[in-house]
């Protein structure tokens, strides 16, 4: 009993294999005592589709560069309560903002922490840092949603949101993208003659 017990708790545990980042799972993103309706599945797939931005990555990577307060390479619940608080009001409130949230949502942290903290040393690295993030956020906002579902509001404006969100970060990436390529063709060009010089290329002096 207790060794099929142990297996089932493994195989619920997201593994991270390759340097993979694990998959947003399925229990976080519903919370209790919120009816996920197909608008709040739409809204879901909406923002996990700006998760899977690398720019959204990137930003996340600096946050934890920045809530890593001791430089350990991990974070524990503290520096994580900082950490999704910043998201919150940067990302969250921004899509909701007729509805008070507490800064930050306990039982979410605390739920994903269970489920992200893989080696059960009550801290995390920089990719379970990454899942637990986004985790955290899709159930926070299929929370606010709900919200909207029981006032009998219109998901669409925060679907836009988040879709004008999305498309932020796409130019965000491609910019980046841009000023690298711009970047290694400076420095190839420096490496090689200029040809409209007038001076003749230095000629490599052979050791005799």
């Amino acid at each position: 009993m207790g060794c099929a017990g142990s297996k089932a708790a493994a195989a619920a545990s997201p593994k991270i294999a390759g340097g993979a980042v694990p998959p947003v799972p399925g229990a976080p993103i519903q919370p209790p005592g919120v009816t996920v309706t197909p608008e709040l599945v739409k809204i879901k797939a909406t923002i996990e589709k700006m998760f899977a931005l690398p720019e959204w990555t990137s930003m996340l990577e600096r946050g934890f560069a920045h809530y890593d307060v001791d430089g350990s390479g991990q974070m524990d619940t503290g520096e994580m309560k900082k950490a999704m608080a910043t998201l919150q009001k940067g990302v969250v409130n921004d899509f909701f903002p007729e509805i008070k949230l507490p800064p930050v949502d306990d039982s979410l942290v605390d739920a994903n922490m269970k489920l992200y903290d893989a080696n059960k040393n009550g801290t995390l690295s920089l990719k379970e840092y990454i899942a637990f993030s986004n985790s955290y956020l899709v159930g926070l906002i299929v929370k606010g949603g709900g919200e909207y579902v029981k006032a009998g509001k219109s998901l669409d404006p925060v679907v836009k949101k988040i879709e004008l969100r999305t498309s932020q970060l796409q130019e965000a990436t491609k910019k980046q993208k841009a000023a690298e390529a711009e970047a290694k063709k400076d420095v190839g060009s420096a490496s090689r003659p200029n040809p409209n010089s007038k001076r003749p290329p230095k000629r490599i002096q052979k050791k005799e």
